[in-house]
């Protein structure tokens, strides 16, 4: 009988391994290695220069501090709540405000999350201060444009995070009190399965679906990103820091996914750390500011430019391939409570406790 042959090592692998056995300096030596490799690769290549969205196309103004904003996928629309408990939602191709009834919040409590299904946008999540979530149903060409299909309390604290998966069949919600619960959506696509409920060790901050069955977990005081495997409910813990030692002087705050897959980590602590999946070392350090009482947000456009929020009030935009900081975005004069990319239209919306949300695109108007 034939052996079977041995899977030889990948790079990630040999990371991992040098990095479960404390051999970090040598771990490092590699990954200074593999980046000055690919940078050669990515000298010798031509790489078109790409125009930040640092263009304002709209001002749109609320009433009240803007808690947090989210573009539909294709459809030319923005949902935005603010601290009157309103859930709005606006035309950013126009400018124009589609409908700011007080109802469309079903909730007693500000909203403080909301997600798009990335497959079936007419499908809304949305978290809230009551301690509740909720599952939508948009539609532009209604006098109601938002429907009510299923609401939860579950949970005992804030719902603070709320995401679907990236086939949009399962959505994530997190809460402070230290549970992630995970559903299921139903054929119908009215309701949704509540499959299980996972407690963690202290509030949970940010949740991002690595794919459609893995969900990385972040916790305030914790030293780990939590990989869940959302079946078999089994987790896998990868540090943060940089030495490995069990605690890190930060909280992760919001965690984002650039398009080829790398984990964006921002902190409270004025940095921002860009992993591969699974492994435990930076491979990039973004600088900003930010303290203990800061939100830190960012997304990545559709040419994998970075836009992260500064506690200074501006939006520092960076070019990944190479960490350099190539743009801010100045105007609001409060805290920026939330960023979202519409990923057809090319544009970025930034919110703010200013009572204002920016728009901006590649050129101007």
């Amino acid at each position: 009988m034939a052996e079977e042959e041995t899977p030889a090592p990948t790079y990630a692998s040999v990371l991992k391994w040098l990095h479960d056995h404390k051999l970090y300096r040598t771990a490092d030596s590699l990954l200074e290695e593999y980046d000055a490799a690919a940078e050669v690769e990515q000298l010798t290549s031509v790489v078109p220069v790409v125009p930040a969205l640092s263009e304002l196309h709209w001002q749109l103004n609320h009433r009240a501090a803007i808690i947090a904003i989210q573009c539909l996928p294709t459809a030319p629309y923005l949902l935005a709540s603010d601290s009157a408990k309103n859930l709005k939602v606006w035309d950013i191709s126009s400018g124009k405000l589609l409908s700011e009834d007080r109802t469309n919040n079903p909730f007693d409590g500000t909203i403080l999350s909301i997600d798009s299904n990335p497959v079936h946008e007419d499908l809304i999540l949305v978290g809230s201060m009551d301690n509740q979530h909720a599952l939508l149903r948009f539609t532009a060409s209604s006098d109601a444009p938002l429907e009510l299909l299923h609401r939860w309390h579950i949970h005992q604290k804030y719902v603070v995070c709320i995401k679907w998966s990236p086939d949009g069949l399962r959505f994530a919600t997190g809460s402070h009190d230290s549970t992630v619960t995970i559903f299921a959506l139903n054929e119908e696509r009215t309701d949704a399965e509540q499959l299980a409920q996972v407690q963690f060790g202290n509030a949970v901050e940010c949740l991002l679906w690595k794919d459609n069955q893995t969900l990385v977990v972040s916790v305030r005081e914790d030293a780990s990103l939590v990989y869940l495997d959302t079946d078999t409910k089994e987790r896998t813990l990868v540090s943060m820091s940089e030495n490995g030692d069990p605690h890190v002087n930060f909280n992760c705050l919001s965690l984002t996914t650039s398009r080829d897959g790398h984990i964006l980590v921002s902190t409270d602590m004025s940095l921002a750390y860009l992993f591969r999946p699974l492994l435990p070392i930076p491979t990039r350090r973004f600088n900003v500011e930010s303290d203990k009482l800061s939100q830190p947000r960012a997304v990545f456009d559709k040419f994998d430019l970075l836009y992260l929020t500064s506690q200074d009030r501006t939006i520092r935009v960076f070019d990944v391939s190479t960490g350099a900081e190539i743009a801010s975005l100045s105007g609001h004069n409060n805290v920026i409570r939330d960023v979202s990319i519409h990923p057809t239209l090319d544009l970025l919306a930034s919110c703010s406790y200013d009572k204002t949300i920016r728009v901006y695109s590649r050129s101007a108007k």
